[in-house]
């Protein structure tokens, strides 16, 4: 037996009570409305350490171990919860500028390959203007090869 309670448990030693309750702590009962802990889940999460010290204080070493091991578990359950919150917000934000960049490469590259054709339409311009032997044959392309044709386009 731990000699720093003896004070604690010789109030109980003699009398049956089952209550594991210290005669400083008698009042706990162990039963708020949910399951019997001196505190709630809610209050437990919230409290500082120095107040939930103070509100621990003449309990039974055992009682305050558990009360402080279910707080860590809390608390460890609530960051985890907001780890995974994070997260999915994270991915969620991810996934929407992963699609717009993926609407802007097409785009750009729409652009490009139009860009890519009225370079070619010049070359072929230039290429004709170096050899008036092919000049029958640019001009004969019609308005589907003439960037300044709106067919040109489509």
């Amino acid at each position: 037996m731990d000699h720093h309670h003896h004070h604690l448990m010789g109030a109980n030693s003699n009398s049956s009570s089952s209550s594991s309750c210290s005669s400083v702590s008698s009042t706990c009962q162990r039963t708020n409305g949910q399951g019997g802990d001196i505190l709630d889940d809610d209050q437990l999460i919230s409290l500082t350490v120095r107040e939930l010290n103070k509100r621990l204080h003449g309990y039974p070493r055992e009682e305050v171990v558990r009360m402080k091991q279910k707080r860590r578990t809390l608390k460890n359950r609530g960051y985890a919860q907001n780890c995974r919150t994070k997260r999915l917000a994270q991915r969620h934000e991810l996934e929407s500028r992963n699609r717009l960049l993926q609407g802007e490469m097409a785009r750009l590259r729409q652009e490009l390959d139009r860009a890519c054709r009225e370079r070619d339409f010049y070359r072929q311009q230039l290429h004709a203007l170096r050899d008036p032997r092919s000049l029958s044959s640019v001009s004969s392309g019609g308005a589907a090869s003439n960037p300044s044709s709106p067919e040109f386009y489509l």
